[in-house]
């Protein structure tokens, strides 16, 4: 280029950056001939020689405009085989189009394993409403952080959460590490070439965030609060930016706290060590498919040098590879041909891999074959889990035409989960830190199992059922989808389950509930027939456990011995073992007896043997009445012998333990049960009314009448001990709903705000599972969302007219925050509407709420707040004509402080 030229192409780049519909007009040969004070037809000559060169795009309307082509590619991630548009429409037109290719979350390697996570946490942040919620990515050099948020771009301009124009905008902390001024000149102070303005309607992305001054940090934390930021004069700007973060090292230990507490979303990107094979020989494929474009030459590999590309460690993970790559197919293009193929064979390898091959015994046999690189099919391991799924429902299909009997069924179906299970386990592609972590939970829930139920669950189960749970949260919709398809069926098998398997089948039912309820991960129930078929083929001759055994002796391993050779002896596991500690007390005996009693699924009879302590001081601390318990003291192992044998002979407790202990002459006493009702407390400070209407909406949810009582309380159970043991004794309380947690020792609360705003129902589908099916659980869902909308809740509740009530009190609600200067979370909203609308019923019916602990104390020290509510509810007052009174502001008082705790 001569002089002019390069004065001119200068100017164009310097122009990109401010490129928007609204400044067209810098992008004119007049407007760059005046600013350069060239003429116009010297400054049109040039740009059109830059068109006819491919380096800038041409729109040929009135004006014709010139855009910088690498810049536009650059900025908006496209590849631009048009360069001449006849409007800006058309222009950009193509640029969406452009942008539409295989750069997309679902196409990145890995999509479907560990990063399918990741990706879904990044989509949910980017559609958060107005600017989204700010992104931090973390990991070391080369594991792909910048391409991840390059692709989080992508997918918000495809999903037009972002401009058509929105651009994709980094800034390199690290160039202004150490110069606070000039990052903050770059940032905030730089006008309408500040970044923060040039990536309006698009993306920021902060990168090496770690590297950057706190000052500057200090001074983005008001934007990131409010979405403005305030230049150096001292003037305010808005900037409709999505914020993304990237660092190298762990966050916690290196980046602002203060800015960390405003990321929500923070995601780590694995190294390339820790990628499955299937990922690693993707990456493989692709950079070498890249060396293809660059030499315009097809590529060949042995499998034995990609083999050794896949093996080898990458200290710079997929920048390393990617430059290994390069190395070894410029060595194999040195020794090639022209015109001829390129194939790299193990010795064009660098010698760092070269050095790391380790002697292979399988290549003994087998030469080295070449792979076409073009024609390679990279392995996609999902759709073999839904083959795995498809051939136990296939199976079922050929047991319901006919062709297979139900036991023949069941023989081959337990074949394919053993095959599954290899497969889980052998394959490489499900290991990982997300896996490893899910076992450590999955293992401590099969433990207690394997000692608590007397069965056998060998620890491939344990692996197999892990990587089971992490397949299903990965593949996603896939695995929905099939579970839609196929969940009748898939029902039918678990009814069908035959007589000698029932045990094991509620015991994989209850594993399955305890893995939802740890790692809140729904477990389907083809995995729930899986781990029934795994746990029967280890457990085929498991009888009725509907009665169970415990040693407790004072020491360090008496009772485990006593036990131990008893078990051996039968030849079954009878006995549980407790050995406690000399100076246990009895009150520490009896809980740990309660917490054990309280895992029992299908116990009905329990035998304990004591060795030495009053029976009388167990049996008065024992309140646990879910089955009958037969205690017996002075153990010994021919005691516990005499027991055992009788357990297996299937005798009743009270004939167990009479004749034993006549025989080995001890004694015993025996706590029968008393036949419970199950029971939902629905629960509510407005009083019973409120309480018996929450019922009756949650029974209108209901297809059918179960067996579970749903009994409504009135606020008296909030303070008093002994209504509330009285209910515990009556019945067995499964949960609680209501607007207040009557805190019912050991029943499990849901606030009535979860079941309006649909939060933790995973824990009402656990009570109700044994008593609906799927398909009642889901209209159950769909009429429980119908009937507990907050208008109808409100519409049920109150006589007064729900519209007018809802927007009275949403308006008190509103100048109470206001006056507060608080801004109350969603389930404090919800609960505040319902107490207040019942609490203006009560007014209106001169039914107030007068009594409240510590009101005295209440008025004396929250008078700002007692004022801040009156003066909130004016219109309350004005509309009703009613006053509210002191110990109804305390409850709402109540509300304040718990949403302040939450």
């Amino acid at each position: 280029m001569n002089p002019t030229e390069k004065q001119i192409y200068n100017y164009l780049q310097s122009l990109m950056p401010k490129f928007s519909e609204e400044n067209l007009e810098l992008f004119t040969a007049k407007h760059i001939s005046d600013y350069l004070h060239i003429s116009r037809n010297s400054a049109s000559q040039y740009l059109n020689r830059f068109f006819q060169s491919g380096i800038t795009v041409k729109i040929n309307s009135r004006p014709v405009y010139f855009l910088d082509k690498s810049y536009l590619e650059k900025s908006y991630g496209v590849r631009l085989s048009d360069t001449e548009f006849l409007s800006f429409g058309e222009f950009i037109l193509n640029l969406k189009e452009s942008g539409q290719g295989a750069e997309t979350f679902e196409n990145a390697i890995g999509s479907r394993s560990y990063l399918g996570h990741v990706i879904r946490q990044i989509k949910a942040a980017l559609n958060y409403p107005e600017r989204g919620l700010p992104i931090l990515v973390y990991g070391e050099t080369g594991t792909g952080k910048s391409y991840l948020l390059w692709l989080a771009y992508k997918y918000a301009l495809d999903q037009g959460l972002i401009s058509a124009m929105g651009k994709n905008i980094v800034f390199h902390c690290a160039e202004y590490a150490g110069n606070k001024e000039r990052a903050a000149l770059a940032l905030f102070d730089g006008g309408d070439s500040s970044y923060l303005a040039m990536a309006s309607e698009g993306v920021l992305v902060f990168d090496d965030i770690d590297r950057l001054d706190t000052e500057v940090v200090d001074r983005l934390l008001p934007f990131m609060d409010m979405g403005k930021y305030q230049s150096a004069d001292g003037k305010w700007h808005e900037s409709n930016v999505r914020l993304l973060f990237i660092t190298k090292q762990d966050p916690s230990a290196c980046v602002m706290k203060s800015l960390i507490r405003r990321i929500p979303v923070v995601v780590s990107m694995p190294r390339l060590c820790e990628r499955t094979i299937a990922e690693k020989e993707q990456f493989i494929i692709c950079f070498l498919k890249n060396e293809i474009k660059r030499n315009r030459r097809p590529i060949f590999i042995s499998s034995k040098a990609f083999d050794a590309l896949l093996n080898y460690t990458y200290p710079e993970n997929l920048n390393g590879m990617s430059k290994q790559i390069q190395l070894a197919c410029a060595s194999a293009a040195a020794s090639a041909n022209k015109g001829e193929p390129c194939i790299i064979y193990l010795y064009h390898l660098p010698d760092a891999i070269i050095g790391s091959v380790q002697v292979n015994k399988q290549y003994e046999d087998n030469e080295s074959v070449l792979i076409d690189v073009l024609n390679y099919k990279n392995k996609d391991d999902s759709h073999k889990i839904l083959d795995y799924y498809n051939a136990v429902t296939d199976l079922y299909e050929d047991c319901s035409n006919g062709k297979i009997d139900l036991n023949n069924f069941w023989m081959k179906a337990a074949e394919e989960a053993k095959r599954y299970c290899e497969y889980l386990i052998s394959e490489r592609t499900y290991e990982n830190k997300t896996i490893k972590g899910i076992e450590t939970i999955v293992n401590q829930i099969i433990e207690q199992f394997r000692e608590e139920y007397a069965i056998y669950i060998p620890a491939n189960i344990e692996r197999m059922l892990s990587r089971e749970v992490y397949v299903r949260s990965v593949l996603g919709q896939a695995v929905i989808a099939w579970d839609e398809r196929h969940g009748c069926q898939v029902q039918q098998i678990l009814d069908s389950v035959l007589e000698e398997y029932e045990r094991q089948k509620k015991i994989s039912i209850v594993i399955s509930q305890r893995i939802n309820q740890e790692l809140e991960i729904e477990i389907g129930k083809i995995s729930i027939l899986f781990l029934l078929l795994q746990i029967s083929s280890f457990n085929k001759k498991v009888t009725d456990k509907q009665m169970r055994g415990i040693i407790i002796c004072h020491g360090y391993a008496t009772a485990k011995s006593i036990a131990d050779t008893v078990n051996r002896t039968l030849g079954r596991t009878v006995f549980m073992a407790f050995d406690m500690p000399f100076d246990t007390s009895v009150n520490e005996l009896s809980l740990r007896l309660e917490n054990y009693m309280k895992q029992l699924i299908d116990c009905e009879h329990l035998v304990i043997l004591v060795d030495c302590g009053s029976v009388e001081e167990i049996d008065s601390l024992m309140k646990f009445d879910k089955m009958d318990i037969g205690i017996l003291d002075n153990v010994s192992t021919k005691l516990a012998m005499e027991v055992g044998r009788r357990i297996l002979d299937g005798q009743d407790i009270e004939t167990i333990a009479k004749e034993s202990c006549d025989r080995i002459h001890s004694e015993y006493r025996l706590i029968l049960k008393e036949n419970r009702r199950e029971a939902i407390a629905f629960f509510s400070e407005n009083g019973i009314n409120v309480s018996k209407r929450f019922s009756k909406l949650f029974a209108n949810s209901l297809e059918k009448k179960i067996e579970i009582e749903l009994i409504p309380l009135d606020c008296e159970y909030a303070d008093d001990k002994i209504l509330k043991e009285q209910l515990i004794k009556n019945n067995e309380v499964l949960m609680c709903i209501g607007t207040m947690n009557p805190e019912i020792p050991d029943v499990p609360f849901l606030a009535m705000q979860d079941i309006i705003s649909f939060k933790h129902i995973q824990k009402v589908h656990t009570i109700l599972n044994p008593y609906l099916t799927a398909e009642e659980l889901e209209l159950f869902d769909k009429k429980l969302l119908q009937n507990f909308s907050l208008q109808n809740v409100i519409s049920n509740l109150t006589i007064l007219n729900p519209e007018r009530v809802i927007n009275i009190v949403g308006e008190g609600l509103e100048n109470l925050q206001a006056n507060l200067g608080v801004k109350f979370k969603a389930k404090t909203i919800i609960g505040l509407n319902i107490h207040l609308c019942c609490l203006l019923e009560r007014l209106v019916l001169n039914q107030p709420i007068e009594n409240y602990r510590g009101i005295d104390v209440f008025e004396k020290e929250e008078k700002e707040f007692i004022h801040y509510v009156q003066k909130s509810f004016i219109s309350v007052k004005e509309y009703f004509r009613v006053e509210i009174p002191i110990a109804e502001i305390a409850y709402i008082h109540d509300f304040y402080i718990n949403d302040k705790n939450m």
